[in-house]
């Protein structure tokens, strides 16, 4: 009885990956043009908190720095 809940979860979690088509194109990242045209964007970008980051967010008070950020040091 507790394998076939299990197994009904599990189906019901895979339901919405069946709504993909088959020979559906999802953007490649790292291939082509766009990615070397993203890789000049973060070779521009500085770690000044006064001017915003291409394509970056735009609430500065959320992350003032990268540098102080928990991420920077990985």
């Amino acid at each position: 009885m507790e394998r076939e809940k299990m197994r009904e979860k599990v189906r019901k979690m895979r339901e919405p990956m069946k709504m993909r088509k088959k020979g559906h194109v999802t953007r490649d990242v790292g291939r082509g043009k766009q990615a070397s045209s993203s890789s000049k964007v973060v070779e521009e970008a500085t770690d000044d908190p006064s001017r915003p980051i291409p394509g970056g967010p735009t609430d500065r008070s959320i992350l003032a720095s990268f540098n102080n950020h928990v991420a920077a040091a990985i």
